[in-house]
């Protein structure tokens, strides 16, 4: 399967993979038995990451939608 990705979406997207993990175990840490109250700074910050992630990703996607468009 050939990929057209100018725009590294493939790269933030799998980045945005990885935050939701990080964001996963740290949610889970805070809201377990231990209730880890740093989880809850780390789970804050990756929540802060992903909304970047996210956003620069969208803006890629319309790039490269913009992209194969004007390629027709």
């Amino acid at each position: 399967m050939a990929f057209y990705d100018n725009h590294n979406i493939d790269e933030q997207y799998q980045k945005m993979r990885k935050l939701m993990a990080e964001l996963e175990t740290e949610i889970y840490k805070f809201i377990g038995k231990t209730k880890n109250k740093t989880a809850s700074v780390r789970a804050r910050n990756a929540l802060k990451e992903i909304r970047k992630t996210a956003t620069s990703l969208r803006n890629s996607i319309i790039k490269q939608r913009q992209d194969n468009s004007s390629e027709y």
